[in-house]
């Protein structure tokens, strides 16, 4: 089980600390639900809006006016103004500005759904103040990445000088999606669930692809989305390891730390320190390895004189980007964003699928018969093809019906099957989202 043991952030470490890191996590067993939608900040053209705008108004314009208006407080890093946040619900920006709303987990979908609400009929009016419109869709649709500016926060540039994939700028500046987070009660729980959630996430890709155009243009694919995932960075985005989908391996909490261990290196902080006092100001200094080392070669040898602190490893397992990571909850992170009563879904599903364990275990049983070729397969046509597609033998439409199934069943105790009958309702008809858009 996962134990409650403390670790000096400061001191240099080893493996074993960091395996204790990950012992660290007081599991959330509640059963809740965490959900963070990604929404596309445009102007009444269609274009994206850009950060600071002085004249016009931009994206940082309207968080300092929520602020003021509603006295949330500012999350300010590096004395950049990167977000608000409320209690546990925060409003930050990804890369391309895009605006992320993270909600207070909660037991019930219905209360998902009541905290957004109320959130977006505060903030809605606020934005289009400034001209500003949040998009619920998969990829900027008129803007590309070349046109999109990443907003100055040092980890976004870093990562976007970085990053290797030919669609790693497309990813970060254009796209925004849905992530859900779930609990687990102990390690056993949270491997089981990060392995069968892992492997369905073709599935629940092609359920939610919602991206079929972007740049004014029909792309030719579902989620295009999905498509610019596969081709950002294959060392730190995708499906953890094979070692995760081999029913006779007994995959741990250790294999996915080696995993993230083996992942090469892109920066470290350290406080500045001013000369002539020698006292550490709230700002920062930044060493860039890019890729040079691995994080276990980090451990091992230091880098140009620097050794490594748990607050480094917290950073780097940060810019590990799989389907489904591990922390003290699962975070699922593999749809496109949805319009309507279709966010919902995605969670309700989920909800379903996490907190009945027969429902869970039947789950598992159905996709135990495929192999880690099999979702890789999956996860490489499902962004053109979607529910048309294949995964190993079986017709993805035909899977997609049966979590939904399963997910019904298993929200029968809680009352919120009526939020996946959206996504039902596109499935029974062979389409996902991005059917709608592209007719």
């Amino acid at each position: 089980m996962l134990n409650q043991i403390k670790i000096d952030n400061h001191k240099t470490i080893s493996n074993r600390d960091i395996l204790n890191y990950f012992y660290n996590f007081e599991p959330r067993n509640q059963k809740l639900i965490g959900m963070e939608i990604e929404r596309l900040p445009i102007d009444k053209n269609g274009f994206a809006k850009v950060y600071s705008d002085i004249k016009n108004g931009g994206v940082k314009e309207a968080l300092e006016e929520i602020s003021s208006k509603f006295n949330w407080t500012k999350i300010i890093d590096d004395g950049v103004l990167t977000g608000l946040k409320n209690g546990e619900t925060t409003i930050t920006l990804e890369p391309g500005c895009q605006v992320e709303i993270s909600l207070k987990p909660q037991k019930f979908v219905k209360d998902l759904k009541i905290e957004y609400e109320k959130i977006n009929n505060k903030i809605t009016p606020v934005f289009k103040k400034f001209g500003i419109t949040l998009l619920e869709y998969g990829i900027s649709p008129k803007s590309t990445a070349k046109e999109i500016e990443v907003f100055p926060k040092k980890r976004y540039r870093y990562m976007a000088k970085y990053l290797p994939g030919i669609l790693a700028s497309s990813m970060m500046r254009e796209t925004a999606g849905i992530q859900v987070a779930v609990d687990f009660k102990d390690e056993y729980d949270a491997i089981k669930k990060l392995r069968i959630f892992t492997k369905i996430s073709p599935v629940m890709t092609a359920m939610f692809a919602n991206s079929p155009v972007k740049g004014g243009k029909k792309t030719g694919y579902k989620s295009t989305r999905a498509l610019a995932w596969l081709n950002t960075d294959n060392d730190r985005c995708g499906l953890i390891s094979p070692k995760l989908f081999d029913k006779n391996y007994d995959f741990t909490v250790e294999d996915y730390m080696e995993t993230v261990l083996k992942i090469p290196m892109l920066y470290i902080s350290r406080p500045l320190v001013t000369s002539k006092t020698s006292v550490s100001t709230p700002f920062k200094k930044d060493i860039l390895i890019n890729g040079k080392i691995t994080f276990k070669e980090f451990l091992k040898y230091g880098y140009n004189g620097f050794m490594p602190e748990l607050k480094d490893y917290e950073l780097h397992q940060s810019l590990f980007f799989p389907e489904v990571r591990l922390k003290n909850y699962l975070e699922i992170r593999n749809h496109d964003c949805q319009k309507g009563e279709m966010r919902y879904s995605i969670p309700a599903i989920y909800k379903g699928l996490a907190y009945n364990e027969t429902v869970l275990n039947s789950l598992i049983e159905l996709f135990d018969k495929f192999s880690y070729e099999d979702v890789m397969n999956a996860r490489q046509n499902v962004p053109k093809q979607a529910l048309k597609g294949y995964f190993g033998k079986r017709k993805i439409i035909d899977l997609a019906k049966e979590i939904i199934i399963f997910a019904k069943e298993g929200l029968k105790q809680y009352n919120d099957i009526k939020f996946i009958e959206p996504a039902e309702e596109l499935v029974q008809q062979g389409l996902c989202p991005a059917d709608l858009v592209r007719e």
